[in-house]
């Protein structure tokens, strides 16, 4: 008997070895050489990393297959290029955070047959930018902010492939916003040769 049991076991760890790895993810990587450089009127660009994510509920920055964070930091590496002969661009990501937040379902005989809207994800991206005197480094001669606020809500039933690409599209979204605002307020404050 106990050898029965022991073939037994030994078939079905050989088995269950037989299967392969679980599927990767489907969702996209977001690229960044698609994105314009800009030179700027600067002799160096200097990015801080203002934001520490608390790496808990009710943030989940920290789980996306590219955070918010690290998206930001990409599009500065990329867009912003020196390209003059003094001064320094100091860019502060002061806040790439994602908030998780869980919306209120029907309940009854409605909800059950209802497949509704319950998770609710509110990213929010701050950058800012200080123009810094080579002379004096504590005196800053000017400075701009842009700001990406989006949200993405999941349907109750979301699977995790779907969630990931939920945050992908906020990646995205940050993304394009970012762009734009480098184009627009950057431009419009410090110039660019």
């Amino acid at each position: 008997m106990k050898m029965k049991f022991l073939a037994m076991f030994a078939a079905v760890l050989m088995l269950s070895s037989c299967q392969g790895a679980p599927p990767e993810s489907q969702t996209p990587v977001l690229m960044f050489d698609t994105l314009p450089q800009i030179n700027m009127n600067v002799a160096r660009i200097e990015i801080v990393d203002g934001y520490q994510p608390p790496m808990k509920a009710p943030n989940v920055d920290h789980l996306f297959k590219q955070p918010p964070r690290e998206v930001a930091r990409r599009v500065l590496e990329r867009q912003l290029v020196a390209n003059g002969s003094n001064h320094t661009l100091r860019v502060i990501i002061e806040d790439a955070s994602v908030v998780k937040k869980d919306l209120p379902l029907q309940d009854g005989l409605t909800g059950f047959f209802t497949n509704e809207q319950s998770e609710e994800y509110a990213a929010r991206v701050s950058l800012k930018f200080q123009l810094v005197s080579d002379d004096t480094p504590d005196r800053i001669v000017a400075d701009a902010f842009v700001l990406s606020e989006r949200t993405q809500t999941l349907l109750e039933d979301s699977s995790p492939a779907e969630r990931d690409m939920a945050f992908f599209t906020l990646d995205e979204n940050i993304m394009q916003d970012l762009r734009k605002g480098i184009e627009s307020s950057v431009k419009r404050t410090f110039g660019w040769n």
